[in-house]
């Protein structure tokens, strides 16, 4: 995925959103190439290259660990591993002047680059 600031005339769209039971979004497992899929749940991020016709580029926000617990804030606590990330919230994404990818929701701050 190129971005808005490269010489290449692709800008990318991006959609986070949040994926929940029972079904989830299903997302290449890292690694793999996209050779291997699996369910994930919770805040996920989705890139298109072609205008929001097909969203090819799809990524759980997490450590991709085995379970961290983060605070959440107010409180709660969830669990982020390589299928659950951040359960619910509002989020807004911006990409900086450095290339990366902002993200703030309801609980927490995440950035990332288009590599990731």
């Amino acid at each position: 995925v190129t971005t808005a600031s490269s010489s290449s005339s692709v800008s990318p769209l991006l959609f986070c959103g949040f994926a929940n039971p029972p079904n989830g979004i299903v997302v290449p497992v890292p690694g793999t190439n996209g050779q291997m899929t699996h369910a994930v749940f919770g805040l996920f991020c989705a890139a298109s290259i072609d205008e929001g016709e097909s969203w090819p580029y799809r990524r759980l926000v997490s450590d991709d660990g085995y379970g961290t617990v983060v605070n959440a804030g107010d409180f709660d606590q969830f669990v982020m591993n390589q299928t659950h990330a951040e359960p619910a919230g509002y989020s807004t994404a911006r990409q900086g002047a450095d290339g990366r990818v902002h993200l703030v929701t309801s609980k927490n701050h995440y950035a990332f680059d288009w590599q990731w």
